[in-house]
């Protein structure tokens, strides 16, 4: 299976943004364990669960 520039461009602007976007979140409202919701996001969010846990821990509160 030959990988196409078309679906090497599709991954770095649609799904890579998608996945980090508990990432994106967290350090666009300041969050206060911003870089522990990037590890986890990094490490486990390819997972669909740990995702959304990571993006629940995003959206709660600041402090």
């Amino acid at each position: 299976m030959e990988i196409s520039i078309w679906q090497i461009t599709f991954l770095f602007i649609f799904i890579i943004p998608l996945v980090f976007l508990p990432t994106i979140i967290a350090f666009a409202r300041g969050h206060k364990s911003r870089f522990g919701i990037f590890v986890l996001n990094f490490f486990l969010g390819w997972t669909f669960v740990f995702w959304v846990v990571s993006l629940a821990w995003a959206l709660g509160k600041k402090d």
